[in-house]
């Protein structure tokens, strides 16, 4: 879907997709260059946002821990990342968090 029709979709002027620019510009700032995501219809905006930035590589996932695994692989490589996905995502990856990340010292920013 292109820019101006997902802006026709959601209404130009709705504040949540203001918002999702502005996160995922605090993403790019951070010098985050891959967020891998899990859909979700609470932040539907700021995955799109992710999507359509140029600064970013967006990766959707179909499990929490892919996205722990993708993210510890892109550190590994010498790429930022962080995890995209609904707070109650982040129950279900207690395992894959203190087998990778926490075992191997992986720096996971989690967005929930």
């Amino acid at each position: 879907m292109n820019d101006s029709v997902r802006q026709t979709a959601q209404g130009k002027d709705d504040p949540r997709t203001a918002v999702a620019a502005g996160i995922v510009k605090q993403f790019t700032d951070a010098g985050v260059g891959l967020v891998a995501s899990l859909p979700d219809n609470w932040i539907a905006q700021v995955i799109e946002a992710c999507d359509a930035s140029p600064g970013l590589r967006h990766v959707p996932v179909n499990r929490e821990e892919s996205a722990v695994g993708l993210c510890s692989g892109a550190f590994f490589g010498g790429t930022r990342s962080l995890a995209l996905m609904g707070a109650s995502g982040v129950m279900t990856i207690v395992y894959a968090v203190t087998k990778i990340s926490y075992t191997y010292e992986v720096p996971l920013p989690i967005v929930a």
